[in-house]
């Protein structure tokens, strides 16, 4: 009788050369749990970056190393044009809290605006 791991797996993708099937297959060394790339979706794993436990989404089943969302980076150029990685919620909350200022900025210059023509 095959005793049951009940256990967070770490997934790597593999694939067959020979049939060119790509499955999952958990990293630790006492488990032998494979499955297809396209019915891990939804599945819990531990991130390879950070391992925190997360659900593996569209963009974590065509990756190698299936990691979690805070840990992708983007690429992006500095103002010199050197182009270097951060992590993508560094950038994204860079770019909101600009927006909030500039807006915010804008309606105050509207709101004077309109105060000194109402003078």
């Amino acid at each position: 009788m095959l005793r049951v791991q009940n256990h967070i797996h770490t997934f790597k993708r593999h694939t067959y050369k020979s049939t060119g099937n790509e499955v999952f297959f958990c990293t630790d060394e006492k488990c032998s749990f494979k499955i297809d790339c396209a019915l891990a979706l939804g599945k819990l794993t531990y991130c390879n970056r950070c391992l925190k436990e997360f659900r593996m989404d569209n963009v974590s089943i065509r990756q190698a190393k299936p990691h979690c969302r805070a840990c992708d980076k983007r690429r992006i150029k500095d103002p010199e044009g050197n182009t270097r990685y951060v992590q993508s919620e560094l950038v994204a909350s860079e770019i909101a809290q600009d927006r909030v200022e500039s807006l915010a900025d804008r309606l105050k210059k509207t709101t004077v605006n309109v105060a000194e023509e109402d003078i």
